[in-house]
Order: C-alpha cells, then structure tokens, then sequence
C-alpha cells in the first residue's frame, strides 16, 4: 500500500507456497502467471490455441480495467506489453481500451432516476459493427451480461443501424446492493435484479 515501505513477494506453485519474503514495491500489485496448468494435464486438454486463450485473458482484463477506471493497470505477455492503462475517468480508460479515434465517436449519457444512476458513453451509429465486441455493462463495478438491457440498447437504435450492425457502448449502473443478487450464474456475469421491470 502507499503507507507501506515494504511490499511482499509470494510464489506459489501448484498448491505450494514457494517463498514468502518482503521486496521493495511501487504502489499496487503485480501477478506474474506462467504454466498455469503444468500439474493439472486433465485441464490442459481441453485449452484451445495460444491465441483463443489469450483472447479470453485480455477480456477479463478489459472487464476489470473498464470496471475500475481510476486503477493504473498494464498487462504483458511473453514480454510484450498489451495495455499500459493510466488512473483517470470513464472516458480516458475507454480510450486506453478502444483508441482515442472510438473515444472520439462516444456520446455520453448520464441518468438518475429514484432506482438507478446510468451514466457512461454509447457509440455514435458510424462506430456500429458486425461484432459486438464493445459493448459492456456494469453495476456497482461489476462487469455483467444482460440479454434484457442489450435489447434496450438495440432497441433504441432500432431504424438508424443496418440489421447486422451493433453500437458499441460502456453503460454504467449504480444502484442498491440490496437490489443485487449476484450469485445467479458461476461465473458471477449475470445478475439478476430485484424488480428487472422498475431497472
């Protein structure tokens, strides 16, 4: 922490707590992951390419990145540097992700109502693509999936975008912890609301 001089660094391996030792440490935390499955070969079957998996680890990172944007993040790989992501606000870590060119096409939205605060950047149409990849929720900094409010997001582009086109956008939803139930779905991407039709 900022308060500490000292930080720690810890090595696992496997289950086994390698080495446990103070180091000297900027502010924050660094993992370092290498051969993640080297004693587990049942689970190494059933990986698909280099690159499919390293798709999915940048998007975990992305999720957290974009769900904490006031948190510098950086993720590397084999020694090359992907993202070098600054602390700022929504729209700086948006541009960190998608390219100040995609910033520059976002329009923001900001709302509240009695049940929720929406705030965050929807794309303008000329951003709109085949795939869906830049489109997030969130809620309460959590990254979530939600079929429900993406039609509504769909649905209010209805007529300008061509039928096998998507807007990108980066929604953001405050509400009561209490209004959350987050346990619906193993992989904690799904969360159910207390009233989805008040949401």
């Amino acid at each position: 922490t900022a308060n500490d001089e000292l930080g720690i660094k810890l090595c696992i391996s496997g289950a086994d707590i390698v080495s446990q030792e103070p180091c000297a440490t900027p502010k924050g935390s660094r993992f370092s992951v290498k051969n993640l499955f080297f004693n587990v070969p049942a689970r190494r079957r059933f990986l698909k390419s280099d690159t499919a998996e390293m798709r999915h680890i940048v998007n975990e990172f992305l999720r957290v990145a974009l769900a904490h944007p006031t948190v510098g993040m950086s993720l590397s790989s084999n020694g090359q540097i992907l993202y070098n992501l600054v602390g700022g606000n929504v729209k700086q870590r948006v541009a960190g992700v998608a390219g100040l060119q995609m910033a520059k096409q976002l329009l923001p939205i900001d709302s509240q109502t009695s049940l929720v605060k929406i705030h965050g950047f929807i794309g303008t149409p000329k951003t709109a693509r085949k795939s869906g990849s830049d489109q997030y929720f969130f809620a309460n900094d959590r990254y979530m999936r939600s079929a429900y409010f993406n039609q509504a997001v769909m649905d209010a582009y209805k007529g300008i975008l061509p039928p096998d086109h998507t807007p990108a956008y980066y929604i953001y939803l405050n509400v009561s912890p209490d209004a959350l139930d987050v346990n619906v779905h193993p992989q904690k991407t799904e969360i159910k609301f207390d009233d989805a039709a008040q949401a």
